[in-house]
């Protein structure tokens, strides 16, 4: 939302990644929905179809009631280029259309890492529920690699189209599987986890990579390397990250940041803060065209957006998201 609202510019705050809080949930995400599925996997009641069908619904209250209310809402309202955009967006397939460099989504852009996400949650409970606990490891690191592989190719196809290397389905797959390999060694490697992955060094030295390689000023001639590898090396730092909130590691300050109450309501809230802050200029330009003139400074503009995106993720939450995942009961 800084990213968007705000877009921060200067030596300093340009180089801080706000707009890569995209790849840390693609890594947050890809660790959750192994971490469950691994527990699906050990199901021993219900065949495979069965987990798979509820895993399916479970995903499916979390995401497409205020999603699809949303898109509905601004159907009615014929919202924008809403005839190009919409057999994309009601398919979740944005991130192929830019992808494809189809004209700027406008308002709808940001829901390209949605459609990641929902790619991900069609494909990924196949491999991994049918997949033999001893290919798990090396079909996870395959798809790592390939996806950066993947990425390479691309870059240069397309003449160095970047959003097709960021907004591709498998071109993601690397941060959404690093996700992975941290809940498999969380499971079934937990010496490895305790020895490599929670220790200190190895992400300080994860750290400088990724400061010199991408936070530096970089010469015209090695452009392509943030290009390519600024969100793979962006998620590798956010597999360190999480690792120790896996294991309940972080204390201290941190620690009372991350556990505080009004953070974990955002958290709870996050997907509606997700979904509506793209649109909360329009929102903001419309009141203005009816005549209520809010105010037209940076500052109140962006504290406006602010403001009216937590206020309509509350009302979803309390209104449509709670009492609808409480559906998910029935599922488990």
């Amino acid at each position: 939302m800084i990213f968007h609202y705000i877009n921060p510019s200067g030596l300093i705050l340009s180089r801080i990644p706000f707009g890569y809080g995209v790849d840390l949930f693609f890594v947050l995400s890809g660790f959750l929905i192994t971490s469950i599925l691994f527990k699906i996997k050990d199901d021993t009641v219900h065949s495979r179809f069965h987990d798979l069908k509820n895993f399916y619904v479970r995903r499916s209250l979390k995401i497409f009631p205020i999603y699809y209310l949303t898109l509905i809402f601004l159907t009615l309202i014929q919202f924008q280029n809403y005839k190009e955009v919409n057999p994309w967006v009601f398919t979740y397939t944005t991130n192929i259309w830019i992808a494809l460099e189809k004209p700027y989504l406008g308002s709808y852009n940001h829901l390209w890492s949605l459609a990641v996400e929902e790619q991900f949650y069609l494909l990924w409970p196949v491999l991994i529920l049918w997949a033999s606990y001893k290919n798990i490891k090396p079909l996870i690191v395959l798809v790592i690699i390939a996806s950066i592989i993947f990425k390479i190719g691309l870059y240069n196809y397309s003449g160095q189209w970047v959003p097709a290397i960021n907004a591709s389905p498998f071109g993601c797959m690397d941060s959404l599987g690093l996700g992975a390999l941290l809940a498999y060694f969380l499971n079934f490697q937990k010496s490895f986890y305790e020895k490599f992955i929670l220790n200190k060094w190895i992400f300080l030295g994860v750290f400088i990579i990724y400061f010199l390689a991408i936070m530096v000023p970089v010469f015209p001639e090695t452009k392509w390397i943030p290009d390519i590898f600024s969100n793979t090396l962006f998620s590798l730092l956010a597999f360190f990250i999480l690792a120790p909130a896996a294991t309940d590691r972080y204390n201290g300050i941190v620690k009372r940041v991350l556990e505080n109450k009004i953070i974990i309501h955002l958290g709870k809230i996050s997907y509606g803060l997700y979904l509506y802050h793209f649109f909360m200029p329009d929102f903001f330009n419309y009141l203005n065209s009816i005549g209520l003139f809010l105010g037209n400074t940076d500052n109140f503009r962006v504290a406006f957006y602010f403001v009216a995106c937590l206020l309509f993720s509350e009302i979803s939450w309390f209104l449509i998201e709670r009492p609808v995942l409480k559906l998910k009961n029935r599922f488990a």
